[in-house]
């Protein structure tokens, strides 16, 4: 749910929101009373909060790799086999798809690598040719 939606829902649910830095939370005898937000405090009774999302992309950006502009930020573009705009770098996880968890990332890595791999055979099978010509010439038997 993009932002937009999320706060029409909240307000729908008769739940307001304030945004700011958390200095500290405001708490008596155990229980939650508020939020102390930079410059002021929110009476409060629950909290949510959301992780600030940010990829570990440094070299994959240093090498050139597109990147795509979403609600969360900037992120490797990669495409359903990992492969990114840079010749043979693959990306996968989150650092292409923010929404990408631990099992996510492990099952994409999975895949990911399978495409590695079939690039790599095609590869292969298309230096072969000229590798078995040069045997040839040299009189080698293979």
């Amino acid at each position: 749910m993009n932002p937009t939606s999320l706060r029409q829902t909240l307000s729908r649910a008769a739940t307001s929101g304030s945004r700011g830095a958390v200095v500290s939370l405001v708490t008596s005898s155990g229980r939650l009373e508020g939020v102390h937000l930079e410059g002021r405090t929110v009476p409060v009774d629950v909290v949510f909060t959301g992780p600030a999302l940010r990829p570990n992309d440094a070299l994959l950006r240093s090498l050139g790799a597109t990147t795509t502009d979403g609600p969360l930020g900037s992120w490797i573009e990669a495409d359903r086999d990992g492969r990114t705009s840079v010749p043979r770098v693959w990306a996968t996880g989150n650092v292409v798809d923010p929404r990408a968890n631990v099992s996510v990332s492990l099952g994409l890595g999975t895949l990911t690598a399978g495409a590695v791999n079939a690039d790599l055979v095609q590869e292969d099978i298309a230096h072969a040719p000229s590798v078995r010509s040069s045997v040839r010439r040299s009189g080698a038997s293979y």
